[in-house]
């Protein structure tokens, strides 16, 4: 089995699995998410890829045309069939999102939104409410700025991730997806565009946000630097290390909305689901370890210091909620999140999407129709050469 960080992996390492199990071995690797896709396809081909692996939900079309992965039904089955109990604690976005075609080909035992997150020490200092609309949020961030050191709102703008918290962002504000693609020449997708050039054209955000990654951004967080940031609850438990849940951060539990959108305005979440080689000898196998994965003590584990887990029990307990007090209030809003739409051509239309988030960190003063209309040729042109 491939894990995509080794963080996914339990505490356990799989030792009551084997106690269970004797019969049956389980080796396990990491093979990090960026490059697990290409690696699986090029072991498939050869006749040397895992039983089971982990990639990002949105990239599991490519594999799926070409028949590598196999369909979970029967597993799906089996598990209710067997243990119920377990199988009912499931969320059902953990198999939406592992879902491509109306096909369940994966779990995703870890997901979440990117949720809008805030240190409530610098907004006390700066006088400035709790925002509810992204209006506010500028509001808020521009008295950040004139009334403390902290700079309103961090953002990473570098290539180094991928577009996942700027897609949240764009659903958020009500962006919408035709046939799986971006619309960005929209109402919102301005808006979109504006609200990065207000950062810079303001000085709400850092002027060197079109280089920081994902760790700039919290970084700048922790240390108060940055007030405000959009983030997801895998990385809270890092934030309880350096500062208080509370006193000195805490989370908004809906969607930040634009005004007059409110309606349209929703979270949308990333995922890193469990798939399994349609080449495998073993899916019942594959089955049990999927459970072994979901069971209480070691989805607990990997939710507890690292990412949330489909399990709603694991989510609702008392073991849980202790070493993440922030997460009670978000149960509602977690397991009700949505998967953003995912093209065939989503790894190109990513790149699309770095491109106009860029564009607009760095022409503030850029025309934003005529910036949207060119980016919306672009992901429409790769749309296309999948009909061709």
């Amino acid at each position: 089995m491939w894990f995509g960080r080794e963080d996914f992996i339990p505490d356990d390492a799989f030792d009551a699995f084997h106690e269970e199990y004797p019969n049956i071995e389980v080796t396990a690797d990491v093979i990090p998410l960026e490059e697990a896709t290409s690696t699986f396809m090029r072991q498939y081909d050869a006749g040397s890829a895992p039983d089971l692996f982990q990639i990002e939900y949105e990239y599991a079309g490519l594999l799926a045309r070409r028949d590598m992965l196999l369909d979970l039904a029967d597993i799906q089955t089996t598990w209710e069939e067997e243990d119920p109990e377990l199988y009912d604690n499931m969320i059902d976005a953990g198999w939406e999102m592992g879902t491509w075609d109306d096909t369940v080909y994966g779990l995703a035992l870890h997901l979440g939104p990117y949720l809008h997150t805030y240190r409530t020490d610098v907004l006390e200092e700066a006088g400035a409410e709790v925002p509810t609309t992204w209006e506010e949020v500028l509001e808020a961030s521009r008295a950040i700025v004139e009334e403390t050191d902290s700079y309103g709102w961090g953002t990473n703008g570098s290539r180094e991730n991928k577009p996942a918290w700027e897609i949240s962002i764009f659903a958020q504000m009500g962006g919408q997806w035709e046939d799986n693609v971006m619309q960005i020449d929209s109402e919102a997708g301005h808006y979109w565009l504006s609200f990065y050039q207000t950062l810079i054209s303001e000085g709400l955000a850092h002027p060197d946000t079109i280089a920081w990654n994902s760790g700039d951004m919290r970084a700048a967080f922790m240390d108060g630097s940055s007030a405000q940031v959009m983030e997801a609850l895998n990385v809270y438990p890092e934030f309880q290390t350096v500062i208080e849940n509370g006193s000195e951060w805490d989370v908004s539990v809906s969607p930040i909305a634009r005004e007059g959108a409110e309606e349209e305005s929703r979270y949308v979440g990333n995922g890193w689901p469990y798939y399994v080689n349609s080449q495998t000898e073993h899916p019942y196998e594959a089955g049990l370890v999927l459970r072994y994965l979901a069971d209480f003590d070691q989805s607990l584990s990997v939710a507890t210091r690292y990412q949330p887990t489909a399990n709603i029990e694991v989510m609702e307990s008392d073991e849980y909620l202790e070493a993440n007090p922030y997460a009670e209030e978000l149960l509602s809003t977690w397991s009700e999140v949505e998967q953003a739409p995912a093209h065939l051509m989503q790894a190109q239309m990513n790149e699309v999407i770095r491109d106009a988030v860029q564009w607009a960190l760095a022409n503030p003063d850029g025309d934003v129709a005529e910036a949207a209309q060119g980016f919306q040729e672009e992901l429409d042109s790769l749309a296309a050469e999948v009909s061709e």
